[in-house]
């Protein structure tokens, strides 16, 4: 059997390998490669999308790089996403990722509005569900948040996250009954 390897992918692999293994300890090593990365163009697009994503959504890893850096990685990460929402068919993992990205910016409500969309898309998906509630309740929006929780705790009651979730929305909402 003969493979034909894509050096695009292969180099796309390298560089967010790269990338990955460099954050948070070199923040401006881990940026170009994440940018090097990018650059491929490969199929392989999606992937470094989402682990930028990841990266930046790292508390531990946003804490230990300056504001102007976190700014750098906010920009590429969310650029990044909003291509891939761009596109056709419409990928419910990239509404939820570009949703991530933009909270982080302060943008509640077009995380809001990103999440729901990823939730149309697939719906009774917990972890998009999840999200949304996270994301209704810092928006203040507690009956909301008490609706969607309640809709994937009913999918899964034994999901831990979400039964926290169910039940912070309805202390925030002022319900002590569940």
């Amino acid at each position: 059997m003969i493979v034909k390897l894509n050096l695009s992918s292969m180099a796309t692999t390298y560089y967010l390998a790269r990338a990955i293994k460099s954050f948070p300890r070199k923040s401006v090593q881990s940026y170009n490669s994440f940018q090097l990365a990018l650059a491929q163009n490969s199929i392989d697009q999606k992937v470094v999308a989402s682990q930028l994503v990841v990266a930046v959504n790292r508390s531990d890893y946003l804490a230990s790089i300056s504001p102007d850096q976190r700014e750098i990685f906010l920009s590429l990460a969310e650029s990044e996403v909003k291509k891939q929402v761009s596109r056709e068919p419409p990928d419910p993992q990239m509404f939820y990722l570009a949703g991530i990205v933009v909270n982080l910016r302060g943008q509640t409500e077009e995380a809001i509005r990103l999440l729901e969309q990823a939730n149309k898309l697939s719906p009774k998906n917990q972890h998009f569900l999840l999200k949304l509630a996270e994301f209704y309740i810092s928006g203040r929006n507690y009956e909301q948040a008490l609706d969607i929780s309640h809709e994937a705790f009913v999918l899964n009651p034994k999901f831990n996250p979400i039964r926290l979730a169910y039940a912070s929305a309805a202390i925030y909402q002022g319900n002590n009954r569940l």
